[in-house]
């Protein structure tokens, strides 16, 4: 997907790395999640990784992806609450925008 479409879509959910109007810390509520990196070289964003959690705050303190993904570069955590159904969400946009961490469905 381009770069264009990752800003558009994920860049609209709530997220506490963002300094606009989606700022918010996650909830302890079920959810999905993304997490987008920038290449600093080509100004391109990549979708690393899409998840789901039944607890999206514990989830973002504790995410070990997040935690090396922030070790080399910035990354960016987004998420959307989502009450009942989040996993088949999350199945349903890895399936579509096939991020690049989450092998098991990109088969």
């Amino acid at each position: 997907m381009a770069d264009k479409d990752i800003y558009n879509y994920f860049f609209k959910w709530s997220s506490p790395t963002t300094y606009d109007n989606t700022f918010k810390e996650p909830p302890l509520t079920p959810g999905v999640y993304a997490i987008v990196t920038i290449d600093f070289f080509t100004k391109k964003l990549i979708l690393q990784y899409i998840g789901s959690t039944s607890n999206l705050f514990a989830r973002y303190h504790g995410h070990p992806v997040l935690k090396k993904l922030r070790k080399d570069n910035y990354a960016s955590f987004f998420f959307k609450e989502i009450p009942h159904g989040f996993y088949d969400e999350e199945i349903n946009l890895i399936k579509e925008w096939k991020p690049f961490l989450n092998k098991q469905h990109n088969k």
